[in-house]
């Protein structure tokens, strides 16, 4: 985990080129933006490079902290749109995102945090969720449901659930998970109520160490009762730990990981059913921050009087997450795919996440309009996502505006293209 000084030297180097407010490879002129948060603020201080240039600023004694400098901060949701355009360009020269994360945690640092995302750490810190839900509710939605229960008894494989566990209208799709990897002959463990929440939030909203002390609880777990392999059906866990963990300077033992998308690919037979268009939306945390980050340590050396290069070279991540499963899946249930302009490690972010949501809520609603506005513009008749965050969000704006697109989690469109939904 990097501090803002320690990022001194890339926030100066940044040619302040607007490219991390464009997808790499626009395709069409109408959905260009990459960035949420300047679509919303339509001023350079939302962008990645804008933020920048202010966590320079900060950093250098130029600026004070005031509302207008921490709405730029935290009407943003995290996604690492801008990291990927930039990437695009520039490679591994500024990185936007590790500049983003350390400005968080200068403001968490300097007491300057907004009270909604106080009230998510202190819930978290309290209860081990962001609802401020009994701990013992995790277990809700197992309890009638005949399976292992980890960390206690050992099992091949565990089944990380998240924050599904609190979603009532997700737990068929849970229970039916659970029937799949029987069916499949897995041996399968949940943690049920003593499941931890893994810190990608509180590393999003700037606390550090919070995210560590969350993370560190799990991997004792995992230490303590290690199965062969993880799979995870919640995206921002899945991130986190992908992309968060190793920015901590956290290991995860030798566990296969996998998002539970990937796992049902390989192992989902469709039914025939009469073709209907859909469009798919790649959340943030399963596509651009699911890919593993791997941890540069080394030296810059100087070539040719001017140029800094990395020694040893430093793995760029050009947010290469999880995206053919995904379709893979909606292939098998005979789903015509339309793809949005803004696809794959290009989506744009629906808004929901990084806590930008409790904090600006009209950011948040800005996104997922424009979101709808690119989904609504392919014809196509349902949105689909892996995100449960996404979909609620998407879900509650769509109806709220009457938009005619209906919008459905991709687990429980798999339930009812295969006849199962009960």
């Amino acid at each position: 985990m990097q501090h803002l000084q320690e990022r001194a030297g890339y926030l100066e180097a940044c040619t302040r080129c607007s490219g991390c407010k464009w997808v790499p490879n626009i395709e069409s002129d109408e959905f260009a933006q990459i960035c949420p948060s300047v679509h919303y603020g339509k001023f350079h201080p939302y962008s990645g490079g804008g933020k920048m240039i202010n966590a320079y600023a900060l950093l250098k004694g130029l600026i004070n902290y005031d509302d207008a400098l921490i709405d730029t901060i935290y009407s943003c949701s995290n996604c690492g749109g801008c990291d990927v355009a930039c990437k695009a360009n520039f490679g591994d020269a500024y990185e936007p995102l590790a500049a983003l994360y350390a400005l968080r945690q200068q403001v968490v640092a300097d007491g300057q945090l907004p009270e909604p995302l106080k009230r998510l750490l202190a819930n978290l810190r309290a209860t081990g969720n962001r609802f401020g839900y009994p701990p013992a509710s995790r277990g809700r939605w197992c309890a009638t449901v005949d399976v292992k229960r980890w960390p206690d008894q050992a099992a091949d494989t565990v089944l990380y659930v998240g924050d599904l566990a609190f979603d009532e209208g997700a737990w068929p799709q849970l229970r039916d998970v659970i029937r799949r990897l029987g069916a499949a002959g897995v041996d399968v463990a949940i943690a049920g109520e003593n499941e931890v929440d893994l810190g990608g939030l509180a590393f999003d909203i700037g606390d550090g160490g919070q995210a560590r002390d969350l993370a560190e609880a799990f991997l004792r777990q995992v230490q303590g009762c290690p199965p062969r392999r993880l799979i995870i059906c919640d995206d921002q866990a899945f991130a986190a730990v992908r992309n968060v963990f190793p920015r901590l300077g956290l290991v995860m033992p030798n566990v296969e990981t996998l998002h539970l998308t990937e796992w049902l690919s390989g192992n989902f037979t469709g039914a025939a059913r009469e073709r209907q268009r859909v469009t798919y939306h790649d959340s943030c945390r399963l596509g651009r921050l699911g890919e593993a980050v791997q941890p540069w340590r080394g030296n810059w050396e100087v070539h040719e009087h001017y140029l800094k290069v990395r020694t040893p070279p430093v793995h760029t991540n050009f947010g290469a997450g999880v995206y053919d499963a995904p379709r893979h899946l909606l292939t098998a249930v005979n789903a015509e795919i339309v793809e949005m302009p803004r696809n794959r490690e290009s989506a744009f972010c629906c808004g929901n996440g990084g806590g930008a949501k409790e904090f600006n809520p009209d950011f948040a609603r800005s996104a997922g309009r424009e979101r709808l506005r690119e989904a609504c513009s392919t014809g196509a008749e349902l949105l689909i996502s892996s995100c449960g965050g996404c979909v609620g969000h998407l879900k509650q704006i769509a109806e709220e505006d009457g938009l005619g697109i209906g919008v459905i989690s991709l687990m429980d469109y798999l339930r009812q293209r295969s006849g199962e939904q009960q």
